[in-house]
């Protein structure tokens, strides 16, 4: 699905989506990998948030929680 600013919620199906930035945190394994201020859809009904707001930037953060994960595996 593609989103962009103004789509209707597809978890709610009432509010819209709207860019904003956010502190992303993901927990592995007890160790927690942090991503200070990234662009993000949230919807302005139920207010659930939604990954990056660009295909690169999910890449990007994708590719980091690999190597973030990766570490965490080696001990």
């Amino acid at each position: 699905m593609y989103l962009k600013e103004g789509t209707i919620c597809p978890q709610c199906e009432c509010g819209v989506l709207k860019e904003t930035t956010r502190e992303l945190v993901f927990n592995y394994k007890g160790e927690t990998c942090e991503f200070k201020s990234e662009k993000v859809f949230a919807c302005d009904h139920c207010e659930c948030d939604y990954a990056a707001s660009n295909w690169d930037d999910m890449c990007r953060i994708g590719e980091e929680l690999r190597g973030f994960c990766e570490e965490v595996d080696k001990g």
